[in-house]
């Protein structure tokens, strides 16, 4: 009998997450969950700090010593921080940057080699973001933009080892991340017309957006493919916006985008 596959998703509180962990749990594997918050009444969820090196040492190391092994990695964990790029300060964007990309980056560099170990695989949530930057998320946008890159070199870095690296790229998720979104403190009121409607536009396409379980379930097809693509959208209005995108000429596509904001 095959040893049963064991996975770590990473920022299982609630939305994708949870979502995904309890998607991967039903299709037999071992998923440990993990929180900067975990109070030890679920004992496969780890705490977990992606910001933090020793946290995430700590966690991975204890995973391993638990199970002996790790098969796949869903790297989840992110944050939100709204605002004009004027707005925004370095420290605010350093921030940001911290948790939703080198957060990321910690974890991946903890998993690799028990990854390596046994042909393992990784998926990184991504956003429709990271492709069609939208205004007042400039700075998401870039960190989920990083991610892309990030993904598709360690794919190539990573496959002569057996370990297949992908992305998936939702559109609009009903999940808590808006709700739980960090605002820049400085508000300039050359701003402040915009900023509001752009944000109704956004909390409009989560309120009814699809739920997180969709992205659960292409994300642990994700896991379960022999041969997995270096991207997968996940909704209409990703794979619509990024198609437009590519083929509609750019003044028209940015005239679209101020009307749709």
């Amino acid at each position: 009998m095959a040893a049963q596959r064991v996975v770590l998703v990473t920022g299982t509180s609630s939305g994708i997450g949870a979502a995904t962990r309890a998607e991967l749990a039903a299709r037999g594997w071992r998923a440990f969950g993990s929180s900067r918050h975990a109070d030890g009444s679920d004992p496969d969820v780890l705490r977990l700090d992606v910001t933090d090196e020793a946290s995430v040492r700590e966690a991975v190391a204890g995973l391993i010593a638990r199970t002996g092994r790790l098969d796949a990695l869903v790297s989840n964990a992110g944050v939100d921080l709204t605002g004009a790029i004027e707005e925004t300060s370095t420290a605010e964007a350093e921030a940001l940057f911290a948790t939703n990309v080198f957060g990321m980056h910690r974890v991946v560099r903890e998993a690799l080699p028990h990854l390596r170990a046994g042909g393992g695989r990784i998926v990184v949530v991504g956003s429709m973001g990271g492709l069609v930057p939208a205004p007042y998320e400039g700075f998401y946008a870039a960190t989920k933009h990083a991610v892309e890159a990030y993904t598709e070199t360690l794919r190539f870095e990573v496959r002569p080892h057996g370990v297949t690296a992908s992305v998936v790229e939702p559109g609009f998720v009903r999940t808590d991340l808006r709700a739980a979104r960090t605002e820049a403190r400085l508000r300039l009121p050359e701003y402040a017309r915009a900023r509001r409607r752009t944000a109704r536009v956004w909390d409009l396409g989560v309120r009814f957006g699809m739920r997180p379980e969709r992205v659960a379930r292409v994300v642990a097809d994700l896991l379960e493919d022999a041969h997995p693509p270096v991207r997968r959208r996940v909704g209409l209005h990703a794979s619509a916006l990024v198609t437009l995108r590519r083929v509609v000429p750019p003044g028209l596509f940015d005239a679209g985008m101020r009307l749709l904001f």
